[in-house]
């Protein structure tokens, strides 16, 4: 599952090298708010998890419990249905977060506000001037594209121009931003345990998994690993394949013990 403002074609080249190594069914998902999947409020945990745990049931794996992984946003959708309903996978990855109310970083909320300028300005009709409304918030070129990659440009039927349209509800997710429900944590180690093997890649350069809140980690999820792999906090589309033959050998190593 992919982090804020991403989709399933996120973690598309991960799978592809997950399909070749393990020779199993890879299912990439749209998160609620995003993708293709429908438009609603609420937007949290709680009610992520929720839509998760439906489409598991839907699917009916008699034969093997799933394996889930999530990056950012999706990590954390990962850890709170893992929390919530434990019997029904077989194991967790968690990539670049952790089971820990995080300090909001002020980049995303400016993300949205900046994009919202962009889909509000009619004059806008080039991906060179999104880029220049993107420019002072976000100097990585890469951070620029992922972002683009939420807008779609159409012909508005009222006046014959060109302009730029969301491809997602960027009104509900910065709500969901300001109120906090993107670095909130909503479950309490005293009553939400997993015991299932829990792979947890960090990237080295990334602001998200500091040493004190990895500590946080084996309160929820005692049985755990910490795995490094060179990147930022998009270490899974900047490192697909490294983060691919990590998440390999763990599975592997596990699914040996049994």
């Amino acid at each position: 599952m992919h982090g804020l403002f991403g989709s399933r074609t996120s973690n598309r080249s991960m799978s592809k090298y997950l399909l070749n190594s393990l020779k199993r069914n890879i299912y990439l998902l749209d998160l609620r708010n995003h993708g293709a999947s429908a438009h609603i409020s609420r937007h949290d945990y709680c009610s992520m998890a929720a839509d998760l745990e439906r489409w598991v049931h839907k699917m009916k794996f008699e034969n093997r419990k799933p394996i889930v992984v999530g990056h950012s946003m999706g990590a954390k959708v990962a850890m709170a249905s893992c929390l919530r309903k434990p019997s029904l996978y077989s194991m967790l990855c968690s990539i670049d977060n952790v089971p820990v109310a995080t300090f909001p970083l002020a980049s995303f909320p400016k993300y949205a506000t900046q994009l919202l300028k962009i889909v509000n300005n009619p004059d806008i009709s080039t991906q060179k001037q999104c880029l220049e409304m993107l420019q002072p918030i976000e100097k990585r070129h890469t951070v620029q594209q992922f972002l683009l990659s939420t807008l779609q440009k159409y012909k508005d039927p009222e006046t014959g121009k060109y302009r730029y349209k969301s491809r997602i509800p960027l009104m509900i997710l910065r709500d969901s931003l300001i109120k906090g429900n993107i670095s909130n944590w909503e479950y309490n180690s005293w009553v939400h345990r997993c015991n299932i093997p829990a792979l947890f890649i960090k990237g080295t350069k990334s602001e998200y998994m500091s040493d004190e809140y990895v500590a946080e980690i084996g309160k929820f999820f005692p049985n755990f690993e910490l795995r490094d792999v060179e990147g930022s906090h998009w270490v899974n589309t900047e490192k697909p394949k490294e983060c691919a033959e990590v998440l390999t050998e763990f599975i592997e190593r596990h699914e040996d013990k049994d």
